[in-house]
């Protein structure tokens, strides 16, 4: 039985030339579905399973257990190798199979199928970043926002997949940890994310064979694969800017407010006050309440008159001391916390235990992990 879409909301351009998307999206930041961009090339064949079979049934990629498995329930995140016929064969042979193609760089031989739409162009000139996915039906993608900036041309090459989309001002409803949402939204009836969706502003539809949307960048967004399907995302080229943008902590307001501070193609900065307000405690340290008060400069933009925005500032700027690594190290252990970026980070506590030996990369991931639990009062 076909699902209906609940909004339905996102509109439809059919086959937009370069200036309507321009116009009407990329510098709107709002969302669209086209369809004809693959008009006429290799991948435009592939609709149906049986299609991908013919076309791409020796396709090799990595499956792992779904998102939820690894995040919530804590089953490691083990990666095995198979072809699509393969996968499509355990999907339909086995309805408990949680394995997936989660997000995975595309292989040369798919990549040889199309080429990038022209709606690349009106970004910033470079190789885009082309990522495959591969789910049975019944498996999602819980609520996350991308940390790296990029618009992104997401389209569905075989079945049918739900898509809800939210624009980044929603997600302090959203209880975010990072990326992601402590929210599941994948539990609520269909009646349930209607409402969700009405209450936060958002926009949703149900994905077809050939239909590419677009997802600004930085939005929120939830994916449920109504039927066993393969989606691929042509992400824009990042510039400079961006780039340097996408190195901020995960934070909901600093991705709030970084993702104002470039215009929509990436080329110019909007404010390039704000944009050295959040660059300075990242690249240039200095003493605390020097960083803190730039982080809060870059906050307040966006946050006026909200009690939150010096204690979220303080909390950013202020690395943790050697006993709060103690504290979230104990805290870690004791609550057997399964989310994958915590288990990375008992990790590095248990390979080191001294400060001085850890490596930059460890510290980071640590420290922000630990401003996280500092600032929610030592509850995650």
């Amino acid at each position: 039985m076909r699902k209906p879409s609940l909004l339905d909301n996102i509109p439809r351009a059919g086959t937009a030339d370069l200036e309507t998307f321009r116009r009407e999206h990329l510098e709107t930041q709002r969302p669209g579905i086209f369809t004809g961009l693959y008009a006429g090339q290799p991948i435009d064949r592939i609709r149906t399973t049986a299609d991908a079979r013919r076309e791409l049934g020796d396709l090799e990629f990595p499956i792992n257990p779904d998102y939820y498995s690894t995040r919530v329930r804590g089953r490691a995140n083990e990666s095995q190798v198979c072809t699509l016929a393969t996968y499509l064969d355990l999907a339909a042979s086995n309805p408990d199979l949680d394995l997936l193609c989660t997000e995975f760089r595309m292989p040369a031989k798919m990549r040889a199928t199309f080429q990038p739409p022209n709606f690349l162009a009106l970004g910033v000139k470079g190789r885009p970043k082309v990522m495959m996915y591969t789910a049975k039906q019944g498996l999602f993608a819980p609520l996350h926002f991308d940390g790296d900036h990029r618009q992104v041309l997401f389209t569905q090459v075989f079945g049918r997949k739900r898509v809800m989309l939210f624009p980044p001002r929603a997600a302090e409803q959203f209880k975010p940890t990072g990326i992601d949402s402590d929210l599941a939204v994948q539990d609520l009836t269909d009646a349930g994310k209607r409402r969700f969706l009405v209450k936060h502003g958002g926009f949703e539809c149900v994905l077809a064979p050939g239909e590419t949307l677009f997802i600004p960048k930085l939005w929120w967004h939830y994916l449920d694969n109504l039927e066993t399907a393969m989606s691929f995302g042509v992400r824009f080229h990042l510039s400079p800017y961006d780039w340097l943008l996408s190195m901020l902590e995960p934070d909901y307001r600093l991705q709030e407010v970084a993702g104002r501070l470039t215009s929509p193609d990436g080329r110019r900065l909007v404010d390039p006050d704000t944009f050295a307000d959040l660059l300075a405690p990242r690249l240039g340290g200095g003493p605390l309440r020097a960083r803190a008060r730039a982080y809060e400069r870059a906050l307040r933009r966006a946050y006026t008159g909200r009690g939150e925005v010096a204690a979220a500032a303080q909390a950013l700027a202020r690395p943790a001391s050697h006993a709060e690594v103690a504290r979230f190290g104990d805290y870690l252990r004791r609550a057997g916390h399964p989310a994958a970026e915590f288990a990375r980070a008992l990790r590095f506590f248990r390979i080191a235990r001294t400060p001085d030996r850890w490596s930059r990369l460890d510290l980071r991931v640590l420290n922000f992990y630990f401003r996280v639990f500092r600032a929610k009062g030592g509850l995650l």
